[in-house]
């Protein structure tokens, strides 16, 4: 007798950075691999707000299986002050719509606030590529210097 092949265990957290936009605004959102925090960067208009390890829980949205919610825990951060200093309605990074499209896992992410354009995330960077964190710099790309280019010349004729 065959024993059936065990299914891989799926990935139900976002892993890696990803590119977010909305109506003048953008922003930025960094998964870490091996816990389930974030950090999140927005530039909402003229200010900014941001915040490190930020945990997060995920709920399977029901009858769906490839969308969640993804709920932030900001209580150990001053980002919904921040939020409020810039005059953004506080409530409107409280949940992120995630899910999974053409069978990448959490591929999509979506911000949605009761008043607002929505948010827009794609995933720019996955875990394979180490993100550089927005003070640092990525590693120089070395370049071999290449010769000047010639001019191609028409064959001779006698």
């Amino acid at each position: 007798t065959t024993t059936p092949t065990p299914r891989p265990v799926t990935q139900v957290y976002p892993i890696g950075a990803y590119g977010c936009r909305g109506t003048g605004q953008y922003g930025r959102l960094d998964f870490e691999q091996d816990k389930k925090v974030f950090r999140i960067s927005a530039t909402l208009g003229s200010c900014s707000a941001s915040a490190d390890n930020v945990p997060y829980t995920m709920t399977p949205i029901q009858g769906s299986d490839h969308e969640y919610w993804l709920t932030p825990d900001y209580s150990s951060t001053d980002f919904k002050a921040r939020l409020a200093a810039c005059g953004v309605t506080t409530t409107f990074f409280d949940s992120f719509h995630v899910e999974s499209n053409n069978d990448v896992l959490m591929s999509d992410i979506v911000i949605n606030a009761a008043s607002g354009s929505p948010w827009n995330c794609w995933l720019a960077s996955g875990p394979t590529r180490p993100v550089p964190g927005p003070t640092e710099r990525p590693p120089p790309v070395h370049t071999t210097p290449r010769a000047p280019a010639t001019t191609p010349r028409a064959p001779a004729t006698t």
